[in-house]
C-alpha cells in the first residue's frame, strides 16, 4: 500500500475537528491577551509615539498608555478591533493546528520507507 493511501485510511474526522477547535480557542485566547498591546502598537504607528514629559510617566510609555486608553475609553478601548482580527484569523488557527499533525513525516535519521510515520491518528 502506497504512503499517500496509507495516510488517507488513517485520517480521522473527529481528530480534525477537535485539533480544528483547539487551534481556534487557542488563537482566540491568545489574541485577548495580546489585542490591548496591540491597540497601543496601532495607536504609535499611526500617531506616533507620544512625548510625555518625566513627571507624568510612572512606568514605561506602554504602561502610561494602557492607562490613557482604559481612562478615557474603558475596557472597551483596550479591545478594539477584537473581533475582526479574531473573524480574520480563526479560519487560519484551526487550519495551522492540524497542518501539523496530518502529515507523513520521515523519521530523523531512518533511511527507507520504515522511517515514515502518520502523524495524525
Amino acid at each position: 500500500m502506497s504512503a499517500d493511501a496509507h495516510a488517507a485510511n488513517h485520517i480521522n474526522p473527529k481528530g480534525l475537528l477537535c485539533n480544528a477547535a483547539a487551534g481556534a480557542s487557542a488563537g482566540v485566547i491568545a489574541a485577548t491577551f495580546v489585542c490591548p498591546l496591540d491597540v497601543i502598537k496601532t495607536r504609535f504607528q499611526v500617531h506616533g509615539v507620544p512625548q510625555l514629559t518625566n513627571g507624568s510617566v510612572r512606568g514605561s510609555i506602554i504602561v502610561a498608555s494602557l492607562e490613557q486608553i482604559f481612562r478615557k475609553e474603558g475596557l472597551r478601548g483596550m479591545y478594539r478591533g477584537l473581533a475582526p482580527t479574531v473573524l480574520a484569523l480563526l479560519p487560519n488557527w484551526a487550519v495551522d493546528m492540524n497542518e501539523g499533525s496530518c502529515f507523513i513525516s520521515e523519521k530523523p535519521g531512518g533511511d527507507d520507507l520504515q522511517g515514515f510515520i502518520l502523524l495524525c491518528k
